[in-house]
């Protein structure tokens, strides 16, 4: 019989980027008497701006989002899918959960089980399991990053299905730590929405503001004198 050739890896998902639309980082650029030039979302899902002052200084200016701000400005699908997914792996007695600036992780004694995390719009579980030796059909990804080197899976939430399919990997990850399942608890994790501003002020979400060195002006060209004809004596 034909050997049959190993399924390709997925090729990793690229989220789409948010645009920054909110009335408020215009609001606070004005009252540091600045102006925004560039606005954009990088990669990790920071808003990052690019102001000039009236000296004509340009500065960059990183709004670095933690965990709770991100959840906070997720959209109600979201919400619902963690709270959800955080409920049905805290029914496994012994696993507890702790919220940091970048994710919610869910550790039982010194074994990390699993991280939630929240990339652009989606909600994201890193787990303590090997890609390789899961079922394709979950289609999980390699996660990069020293946060998350020991929960090298990485799942995306995205349909209801793979919110199922995210339970059955938390399974996977507790049976293989030896736990049992109890009661799944009904705790509501979801967080009211509140602006960037607003969460600026309480502190969970961070501004790093860099002045970006401009290029010294290139040096005139330097004319060279002009050289005087001198007649020639006459023979």
């Amino acid at each position: 019989a034909p050997v049959e050739e190993p399924a390709p890896a997925p090729a990793p998902v690229e989220e789409p980027k948010e645009e920054v639309v909110e009335q408020s980082y215009e609001e606070l650029a004005k009252e540091e008497g600045m102006e925004i030039v560039e606005s954009k979302v990088n990669d990790d899902g920071d808003v990052v701006l690019v102001e000039k002052d009236a000296k004509g200084n340009i500065f960059e200016i990183r709004f670095i989002k933690s965990f709770t701000a991100k959840l906070s400005q997720s959209e109600d699908v979201t919400k619902d899918y963690y709270t959800e997914l955080k409920n049905y792996v805290l029914a496994y007695k012994k696993a507890n959960s702790r919220v940091s600036w970048h994710y919610d992780a869910v550790n039982v004694g010194r074994n990390m089980a699993l991280k939630f995390a929240i990339r652009g719009k989606t909600l994201c579980v890193y787990y303590d399991l090997k890609g390789e030796e899961l079922d394709p059909k979950y289609k999980v990804e390699e996660a990069k990053g020293k946060k998350y080197e020991d929960v090298p899976v990485l799942y995306r939430i995205k349909n209801d299905r793979r919110r199922d399919y995210a339970k059955e990997l938390i399974d996977m990850v507790m049976d293989k730590l030896g736990l049992e399942k109890g009661e799944i608890p009904e705790e509501d994790y979801r967080i009211p929405h509140e602006d960037t501003m607003a969460l600026l002020k309480k502190g969970l979400v961070k501004e790093l503001k860099v002045r970006v060195k401009q290029p010294e002006p290139a040096p005139a060209p330097v004319e060279e004198p002009k050289q005087e004809a001198i007649p020639v004596a006459a023979m």
